[in-house]
């Protein structure tokens, strides 16, 4: 039986959260709105400067590999920072929205998730 494309974010953001901390917690609660007010692209570039932490590290490869497999249907392999945002910036308006769309819906399910592994701690 096929999944929904909804199970397969939950599947997939079930597995990026196994490592999960109070840090990603915070980072990935404010995430939506980073993507909202400032760009996909600013604010993948903005996590990818950071990278050196952690938990921004997890968040950025969460996002390049699920928008580089989904999205624009790379190889896992393929699926990394600078092609990702090669893509975007070849992308119409059209698939910019779509890949939006997409970052801010797999963000619900990181978010969601790292709350439940994580707790209040």
């Amino acid at each position: 039986m096929a999944k929904t494309l909804d199970q397969e974010r939950a599947e997939f953001a079930w597995a990026k959260t196994e490592k999960a901390n109070k840090e990603f917690k915070n980072l990935v609660s404010g995430a939506p709105s980073l993507v909202m007010n400032n760009g996909l692209m600013q604010a993948l570039a903005f996590w990818q400067e950071r990278r050196k932490q952690t938990h921004h590290a997890l968040l950025v490869d969460a996002l390049t590999e699920w928008l580089g497999t989904r999205v624009f249907r790379l190889a896992k392999k393929e699926a990394q920072f600078a092609q990702v945002m090669s893509r975007l910036q070849q992308s119409d308006a059209d698939s910019y929205f779509q890949a939006t769309e997409e970052a801010l819906a797999i963000l619900r399910w990181l978010r969601q998730f790292a709350k439940a592994r994580v707790g209040d701690n």
